[in-house]
């Protein structure tokens, strides 16, 4: 659980490194650093959750 489920829990946070180190009980950011590698689909839900949000502002009128 804790190094592979680290990086499953820091995918699920968002990148979230703090709580990484929460989890791992590391006093270093740099030892948590180790497990900061995004899962591969990261990118693509990154950016289809912006996709989604610009079109709902395009159909609602608004703008960034």
């Amino acid at each position: 659980m804790r190094h592979g489920g680290c990086r499953r829990v820091y995918n699920e946070e968002g990148g979230d490194l703090a709580v990484a180190q929460q989890l791992l009980g590391n006093s270093d950011l740099r030892s948590t650093l180790v497990y900061a590698q995004r899962s591969a689909s990261a990118l693509t839900e990154v950016a289809a959750k912006q996709w989604r949000e610009e079109e709902n502002l395009t159909e609602t009128g608004d703008k960034w």
